[in-house]
């Protein structure tokens, strides 16, 4: 009988990790993974950083090495985009028509930048999202140039920061008084617009955009207040909204795809993680976008190990789930807790050291269990003071610093060490 696998659709960070996580744990069916880019999948973050800057290579941010895909048989499907899907018959279609099956899907599409209308149709309007983006941005940041930034979020900072230190001379246009006070607060936000305007950025606060004027390229940007803005390159930044328009008919979410704390869909063998998915979070009993690196890391490693994904495990270990688990099912926490602290142990110990939940404390302190921790070459302090943190929580805990590369977490450190992880968590 012909086995279809695995099919991943999206070359972002959420589907590498399902890949990876698949073929680490043991699956040994066919995996493939539509990427919509032509290059094969990498990390999205430097490219408002160091690769926009010209600092690092772009072969730099590569999650994985080309041979990597060839020797764990995951099969790269690139500048390749869907365009349709039919569950019943579990069958994904491309842009072009082909039907391409699956036993199991992901969808892992990402987000796409939210768009303003009126700044349609300028050559020089940029939206980062991608790495041909970022090329054609990168070659307009000249020194003098002058670059308008809607919108002070985190990846608006960013472009700000490195069109600065290339010599540009950057406005920001915010339309909150504060920017980035919904998450980080007042104070914290209004800390970093005075840090950009320290470094020579003009930051535009309370300010809503109305218009641009210009032939061809946006030569002006119009605020409500009858401010006119000079600009020779505009960077939009203001969000994204889920790449999921290809969606439509199958009966999933148009707007985003709603998971369970699994990932798992209200359709049998699809599964979503990432900025495609909007997972529900027990806390609050509502289902919410959790738009960050970090989530889509997770998301996607959890459904690779979702109960009918491939049938290894049925739990998923997140940072906000754990201590309900923990409590609902107290003959599997030695396991669940192990491989929690195991991959995730910053956030527990952050959990027992910072919101002192004793009882949770209490409680796992009467398993005697090994923790392995990766720490980076360039910052041990943060890992080795959460490894305090959680050694004081769980004394009786056998504890192991494992060095490893800048940003390593077990699920993508390299093979050696997570054999050495394997075997310090079978030993206890």
């Amino acid at each position: 009988m012909r086995d279809d696998g695995i099919l991943i659709v999206g070359g972002g960070l959420a589907g590498q990790r399902c890949a990876e996580t698949l073929r680490r744990r043991g699956y040994e069916g066919p995996v493939r993974m539509l990427c919509g880019e032509s290059e094969p999948p990498y990390d999205r973050p430097p490219l408002s950083k160091a690769v926009l800057a010209g600092a690092a290579a772009e072969g730099s941010i590569a999650f994985r090495p080309a041979e990597w895909y060839a020797q764990n048989q995951v099969e790269l499907l690139l500048g390749t985009r869907a365009a349709g899907l039919e569950p019943g018959a579990h069958l994904l279609f491309l842009a072009g028509g082909e039907p391409l099956p699956y036993r199991k899907l992901l969808i892992a599409s990402g987000g796409e930048p939210r768009r303003l209308p009126f700044l349609e149709g300028f050559e020089n309007v940029h939206y980062l999202r991608t790495l041909a983006d970022c090329r054609r941005l990168r070659a307009e940041l000249v020194r003098g140039v002058r670059p308008a930034i809607v919108g002070a979020g985190f990846i608006g900072q960013e472009v700000a920061a490195t069109a600065l230190g290339l010599g540009a001379e950057v406005t920001i246009v915010e339309a909150m008084e504060v920017p980035l006070a919904p998450v980080l607060g007042a104070e914290l936000g209004r800390w970093f617009g005075d840090l950009h305007r320290e470094e020579g950025a003009t930051l535009l606060t309370g300010a809503l955009l109305e218009g641009a004027r210009g032939s061809g390229r946006v030569e002006q940007l119009l605020l409500a207040d009858g401010t006119a803005i000079d600009c020779d390159v505009v960077v939009a930044g203001i969000g994204t909204v889920p790449a999921t328009g290809w969606l439509r008919g199958s009966g999933l979410g148009e707007r985003g795809v709603e998971v369970d704390p699994h990932g798992r869909t209200a359709l049998p063998d699809v599964f979503a993680a990432g900025d495609a998915s909007i997972p529900f979070d027990p806390r609050f009993g509502v289902h919410a976008r959790t738009e960050h690196w970090d989530a889509a890391a997770w998301q996607g490693a959890a459904a690779a190990k979702a109960k009918g994904m491939n049938g290894l495990i049925d739990f998923q270990v997140t940072r906000w789930f754990s201590e309900k688990f923990a409590a609902s099912h107290p003959e599997q926490v030695n396991r669940v807790v192990r491989i929690f602290l195991a991959n995730d142990f910053d956030c527990y110990a952050a959990t027992c050291a910072l919101l002192g939940d004793a009882d949770l404390r209490k409680y796992l302190s009467s398993f005697h269990m090994p923790v392995a921790v990766v720490v980076g070459e360039e910052d041990y302090a943060t890992p080795v003071a959460m490894a305090q943190a959680l050694h004081a929580a769980i004394p009786q805990s056998t504890l192991k610093i494992i060095p490893g590369g800048r940003h390593l977490t077990p699920i993508q450190c390299p093979d050696e060490i997570a054999a050495e992880i394997a075997g310090l968590l079978e030993r206890g």
